[in-house]
């Protein structure tokens, strides 16, 4: 009997606040991603300051009480990466422009993702892990 290796995905922030804040168009995409997360079919991670960044969103949006609410919700569903010291020097390593994503991509690195998750591919570009639209991340799931 072979084992299946779950896909291992960290999402950037902007693809949690799709769904958290309904954002149409990519909600949907991101929904199902994070329905598959839930129902066994992929590992998901998100980074620790992407946290604290959904939460600044969603209080403004819905309120202190909902936001933390939210935020129980995702790291029940999520693993989060930490950051620390030896992650920031890494990250500061990278030969990537917007410094915020070169640390989640040291933390994808950390984490051992498959890829990371996001809208902003451009941010991306140089990162070790492949960066992919949800729509790519759904169907890299559909592959295995």
């Amino acid at each position: 009997m072979t084992t299946r290796v779950l896909p291992r995905l960290l999402f950037d922030t902007n693809v949690i606040l799709d769904v958290m804040l309904d954002r149409d168009p990519w909600s949907h995409d991101a929904v199902r991603l994070l329905d598959a997360v839930q129902s066994g079919q992929a590992a998901g991670f998100i980074v620790a300051h992407g946290i604290t960044t959904v939460h600044f969103m969603m209080a403004k949006k819905v309120g202190h009480p909902s936001a933390r609410q939210s935020i129980r919700d995702l790291v029940t569903l999520l693993q989060v990466v930490t950051v620390d010291h030896a992650l920031i020097q890494q990250a500061l390593a990278l030969d990537l422009t917007d410094f915020e994503d070169a640390v989640q991509s040291a933390a994808a690195i950390a984490a051992r993702v498959d890829g990371i998750v996001t809208r902003n591919l451009r941010d991306f570009r140089g990162s070790p892990i492949p960066a992919m639209p949800p729509i790519a991340a759904r169907a890299l799931l559909d592959m295995r």
